[in-house]
């Protein structure tokens, strides 16, 4: 016991200098990869806009759709497009992470019914949440949409009246989704297809399902 307390105190200076050595390198190590990993990190700045076209221009310079590499602070924009009221838009980019702004436009003419006939600006306002306008516009958009999943409907009508003849009283008329159809143009829209088509019956079997034929593009097709 004695001669292992003498080897202690023979070399516990060495062996404490050695730790602390170590424990200092360790250190050192963990100041330099922090340093390092931050130096890798980056600020970006990723912007999604309705119109998809537009621009917000800050100090001069265009940014569109897409993620930019961006130095931190805050900025203040302008979103334009031709045809749409412009907004002016505050942006904070925070600094080693990515900031994203969804923003959107009011068309002069139409409002936010322009988007009926935009698909991929729709997905984008889907992610605007401070927006009360934009909420209610989706709300009716969706109900509208939600026609799309009861389609094929039967649109058939009796034409005895017409006809006259026996056998020849039926005309079987489907209305269908449109939206792949050439003809379309919007993402509302409906194929009614048949010999004859009777528009006030298809307006009828839309308006007993709760819809209005208003509100839809109507393309109407022979069998």
């Amino acid at each position: 016991m004695e001669e292992f307390i003498n080897f202690v105190d023979r070399h516990h200076k060495p062996i404490f200098i050695g730790v602390v050595v170590i424990g200092a390198a360790f250190i050192l190590w963990t100041l330099i990869t922090a340093i390092s990993l931050k130096a890798d990190k980056k600020t970006y700045l990723t912007l999604s806009f309705a119109p998809t076209e537009a621009a917000l221009t800050i100090n001069g310079t265009d940014y569109r759709t897409g993620t930019y590499e961006f130095q931190p602070g805050k900025y203040t924009g302008e979103l334009h497009y031709e045809g749409f009221t412009p907004k002016t838009v505050e942006i904070e980019v925070k600094n080693e992470a990515v900031t994203t702004v969804t923003e959107y436009l009011v068309n002069e003419q139409q409002g936010l019914a322009y988007y009926e006939k935009h698909a991929a600006d729709i997905e984008v306002l889907r992610h605007v949440s401070d927006s009360k306008d934009v909420g209610d516009f989706l709300a009716s958009y969706d109900q509208k949409y939600s026609l799309m999943e009861q389609l094929p409907l039967d649109a058939s009508f009796d034409n005895r009246a017409d006809s006259g003849f026996p056998g020849q009283d039926l005309v079987m008329v489907s209305i269908r989704n449109g939206n792949m159809h050439k003809k379309c143009e919007g993402t509302l829209c409906l194929l009614v297809v048949g010999k004859k088509v009777n528009k006030n019956k298809v307006k009828s079997v839309l308006s007993e399902k709760g819809y209005k034929i208003e509100d839809y593009e109507v393309i109407y097709e022979k069998e």
